[in-house]
């Protein structure tokens, strides 16, 4: 039999050097056990290393083991034969089957219940995230739905409970259950907010003071003022803002090309060193992605949801009792909604200041005061982001356009050169030039073509033999004019791929 001290009292034993002296590992197995059935790993045909080929040997007490794991199979057999089938189990369900359903397929997304009433104790985040929060709060048990469970494990005491019910009875069994979760949804919901707010507004002060001290804004401004007052015949002082989503579509009656097309030269040729524009305004291109109007909205809904946080911790802390949630949990979370308090104070004394900004912009850009509250944030930031891209684009175009006129000029220059030079020289010489700019000719044409000067079938050698010495020197002078006129067809080819 097996002794009746505890396995926990027994020495540990040692591992001796040699293995195969451990009495406890060598013992053998007298009494069938219950098998492992996992999948052996094969020899493998590699020489890799594994981390079985670096495990060291441990001793373990098999005798322990053996009865431990001992095949009881006949007694399982003896107590199963003894009991009465009844048919299925059954089991406690007072819920509706829509209700039962929805809470069945909610709790895939939980932990199981039994972890998930200590993480909602201690707001583990790294257990339940902000997803399970929000379905925890979804499917709250109703006092009616307790009390239905309760009187059906009154009169049914021998059945368990169903899961969808016994997972309510599991959540009835929180104290403060829904302040608990509100109030560690606003925590979880807290840094994201204060990130959307203080990102944007952060980026519209930045936005702000680039447009005011940026050059290549200024330039642009200054040449559609100077040719919206030279077309309308006006000397205005300036232009309405949204002016400049138009720009782009005004197009001169000529060429087709839009004005934006010709100002972007304009700039170019007096202002080479300008900027793209687009690159610098980073700021008020995100800041555009922002609807400011709801970011207000959203500051107001922190501070009612923060406001309604501190009495969902005056819940807690009454139904609480335990000395450790007065103590170290309680003070936490106070702290956090102190300092979320001051923080939401700063964000909309933040937000107010940049609307005054904004303002006084609006008013830098000539815009009277007493419209300024017709032009949102937003939207204008859209237009300058939008126009600042049309820029970039068109100034990209100029200044290929502007590389090929360099170039052509420079062909032409040369091209000067080269008369200049043909005037001053010889025939030969010129030849001589040419055959040096002309790129090699494939000899194949060059056979084909004088072949069709010599007429077909033409045999050089057998017509020098057949003239005599008068032939020769006619031969030679014909070849010499042969060779001027082709010297002439290469320069007129060269010019013509030219132009």
């Amino acid at each position: 039999s097996f002794p009746t001290r505890r396995s926990s009292d027994l020495p540990m034993p040692m591992v001796p050097k040699d293995i195969s002296l451990n009495s406890i590992s060598n013992f053998r197995k007298t009494k069938k056990t219950i098998k492992l059935f996992w999948r052996e790993l094969r020899q493998r045909p590699d020489s890799l290393t594994t981390v079985w080929d670096e495990l060291h040997p441990i001793s373990v007490d098999r005798k322990v083991l053996e009865y431990l794991f001992e095949s009881r199979g006949k007694e399982n057999l003896v107590k199963e034969s003894s009991k009465v089938q009844t048919g299925p189990v059954r089991e406690i369900v007072v819920l509706d089957t829509k209700r039962s359903n929805f809470i069945n397929i909610g709790m895939t997304k939980l932990p199981p219940p039994r972890i998930i009433k200590d993480s909602v104790m201690k707001m583990d985040s790294s257990i339940i995230n902000k997803e399970g929060i929000e379905k925890l709060l979804t499917m709250l048990p109703s006092e009616e739905e307790i009390s239905r469970i309760e009187e059906a494990q009154e009169l049914t005491p021998e059945l368990p409970l169903g899961t969808a019910e016994q997972f309510l009875v599991t959540l009835s069994s929180i104290t403060g259950l829904e302040a608990r979760l509100r109030l560690w949804a606003f925590k979880m919901d807290f840094v994201a907010l204060e990130k959307e707010i203080c990102e944007p507004l952060g980026d519209l002060k930045q936005g702000l003071d680039i447009l005011r001290n940026s050059q290549t804004f200024n330039a642009i401004l200054s040449v559609i003022l100077e040719i919206g007052n030279f077309l309308n015949g006006t000397d205005t002082k300036g232009f309405q803002i949204d002016y400049l989503a138009k720009v782009p579509e005004v197009k001169d009656t000529v060429h087709k090309h839009s004005m934006l097309y010709h100002l972007t030269f304009w700039l170019l040729e007096t202002i080479p060193d300008l900027s793209d524009l687009y690159s610098e305004i980073g700021p008020v291109t995100r800041a555009s992605k922002t609807d400011f109007e709801e970011l207000s909205s959203t500051l107001v809904r922190m501070e009612e949801e923060c406001k309604s946080a501190w009495d969902y911790l005056k819940v807690v802390t009454k139904v609480d009792t335990s000395h450790e949630a007065e103590g170290g949990t309680k003070n936490k979370t106070s702290e956090f909604l102190t300092d979320a308090a001051e923080r939401i104070i700063v964000m909309q004394k933040v937000n107010k200041i940049m609307r005054k900004n904004f303002q006084d912009f609006l008013v830098w850009l000539g815009i009277p005061k007493s419209q300024t509250h017709e032009y949102k944030v937003n939207h204008v930031c859209k237009i300058v982001s939008e126009f600042a891209l049309e820029f970039r684009t068109s100034r990209e175009r100029a200044q290929q356009t502007l590389k090929f006129k360099k170039e052509a000029k420079e062909r032409n220059r040369s091209r000067a050169k080269l008369h200049e030079l043909a005037k001053n020289s010889s025939k030969s010489d010129l030849n001589i030039l040419l055959a040096d700019n002309e790129a090699p000719r494939k000899k194949k044409k060059h056979r084909e073509h004088r072949k069709r000067r010599d007429g077909e079938g033409g045999d050089t050698e057998h017509r020098r033999r057949r003239d005599g010495e008068g032939g020769d020197t006619e031969h030679r002078e014909r070849r010499e004019r042969r060779r001027l006129e082709d010297g002439e067809h290469r320069e007129h080819r060269r010019r013509a791929r030219e132009e």
